[in-house]
């Protein structure tokens, strides 16, 4: 099956999640393309994802980054986050069939490796940079792919058992309107000492400290209920890996168009996952 037969299948079997970005009403799909009850329509991209953002995408996120960012959670840099994810999924859904969000996927590794185990879930990325959800439809037919506005997300109120938002902005309000009374948003945000190896290279002494204290107290701030993780763990870094991590992360964007990443990959072995991971229940 073609990947935009496959996109346009999970997409008709779950219309009635989406909601028109344009004017809010229903959506349908009828062959590959996406029409909502006002005549507003949407085609299915050949590469397997909905383009349902009405401008256009930043450019600071390009294909070399989610490339890259794709190759190092293969090599298994967040593995342990991801079993955490599921288990906290487990320990706190009732339900045996759910449908996650993932809000900020990029190119949708984390998403695709943490609904693996569940067979009964229905799996949505979200992203406004067109070049991630590219990415995410290219290695991974398991998920409905969408470029979309997380201020303005293309779905109908009180769709998602758990929306994930994984080292990425968050909009709350939205957040809110798009999740189920009894779910749950499980939110990941990086500590100080996250990949400090790197930040290390690139920064000097007055930089090298890291607070996300305002975005958890945010967070706190927007539900009844909030448990904190937290997750550390040091991991050997592939060589060949190497100048991927360098180019994914922000830390390191000033100096992509340089040969200082190259010089960076032979001054590091090991880096450093430190993260919050944050589950609010409304």
């Amino acid at each position: 099956m073609k990947k935009v037969e496959r996109a346009a299948q999970l997409m008709a079997s779950n219309d009635t999640i989406f909601a028109c970005p344009v004017c809010q009403s229903m959506m349908t799909v009828k062959g590959t393309t996406i029409t909502c009850y006002q005549g507003h329509h949407f085609d299915l991209a050949k590469k397997g994802y909905a383009n349902l953002y009405t401008q256009s995408s930043p450019a600071d996120y390009d294909k070399t980054l989610f490339e890259s960012r794709y190759q190092v959670i293969q090599a298994g840099l967040y593995d342990e986050l991801h079993r955490l994810i599921q288990m906290l999924i487990q320990e706190n859904s009732s339900k045996d069939d759910f449908t996650v969000l993932d809000a900020g996927c990029g190119e949708g590794s984390h998403v695709s490796h943490i609904l693996q185990p569940f067979e009964q879930v229905t799996g949505i990325g979200l992203d406004i940079a067109k070049d991630g959800i590219m990415t995410a439809a290219k290695y991974h037919s398991d998920c409905i792919w969408c470029v979309g506005d997380l201020a303005n997300s293309p779905f109908q109120s009180n769709q998602f058992d758990v929306i994930l938002n994984l080292l990425s902005p968050a909009n709350y309000q939205d957040f809110h309107r798009i999740l189920q009374p009894e779910g749950m948003v499980i939110k990941v945000v990086p500590q100080q000492n996250y990949l400090k190896e790197i930040r290390s290279l690139v920064f000097d002494d007055s930089q090298q400290s890291h607070n996300n204290r305002a975005t958890i107290d945010q967070f706190k701030q927007q539900y009844r209920q909030v448990v904190t993780h937290r997750l550390q763990y040091t991991r050997y870094i592939d060589p060949d890996i190497r100048p991927d991590l360098l180019t994914m992360t922000p830390l390191t964007w000033h100096h992509r168009n340089s040969n200082q990443l190259e010089k960076w990959s032979e001054q590091f072995d090991d880096v450093t996952i430190d993260l919050d991971i944050l589950i609010g229940i409304p």
